[in-house]
């Protein structure tokens, strides 16, 4: 069975503040982009890599990722990650069975959890990484706080996301509602059953200038 990964890198790194867009953040030898993408190129169940980068950056992604064998093609963003993430999966091959979405911006993924996503997603549909949600949860309203939430069954999702090609088209052909931040969600909403698994404390999303500051230590 056919596997290949999206890897979104579209957005605008707006929240980072670091004076360049952040998959080209350098954490060592590598830039952010290049770091994740290399995590999927060695990982032998993977056949594919399509990359969805910012239409302004397609010129200086394809240089950056020229030496990299398993990367089918690079398409431009759109204005959301959804429109991104649907672009990648126009540009799927037909031999293309299961595909795992994943953000850029989370340079650490282990070659042991795409494969438990795959081996998963085969057997259930779809798969998700998550990790349990370990400090109180507070609601605030206007600074204060409104409640406490039971954190008991909360979980925070990570990437990739693992699904059957086919079910995931058929959750983007009916749903239409694209101010989503999760793949997974459109599942949900539909009706679908989504698998997760124990996710990685070390798989962290690179988003603030202290995320980044906590990467370059841990690529150390």
């Amino acid at each position: 069975m056919s596997v290949s990964a999206i890897i979104v890198a579209a957005g605008l790194s707006e929240r980072l503040k670091a004076g360049e867009k952040k998959p080209f953040l350098k954490l060592r030898r590598r830039s952010i982009l290049e770091t994740s993408v290399y995590n999927f190129e060695k990982n032998t169940g993977i056949k594919n890599i399509i990359v969805v980068a910012h239409k302004d950056d397609l010129k200086k992604v394809k240089k950056l990722l020229r030496n990299f064998k398993k990367v089918r093609s690079i398409v431009s963003g759109g204005k959301k990650r959804s429109h991104s993430v649907k672009k990648g999966i126009a540009s799927l091959a037909p031999q293309d069975k299961i595909v795992l979405i994943h953000d850029a911006a989370r340079p650490f993924v282990s070659s042991a959890l795409i494969g438990r996503i795959i081996y998963e997603t085969q057997k259930h549909g779809a798969a998700i990484p998550v990790i349990e949600v370990t400090s109180t949860v507070k609601k605030v309203k206007g600074n204060f706080v409104e409640k406490t939430i039971d954190r008991q069954n909360l979980f925070l999702a990570q990437t990739p996301q693992g699904f059957k090609v086919d079910i995931l088209k058929k959750a983007f052909d009916k749903k239409k509602c694209f101010n989503i931040t999760d793949d997974a969600f459109l599942l949900e909403i539909l009706g679908k059953k989504v698998k997760v698994i124990t996710g990685e404390a070390s798989n962290i999303k690179i988003t603030t200038k202290d995320d980044l500051k906590l990467a370059r230590r841990l690529i150390k």
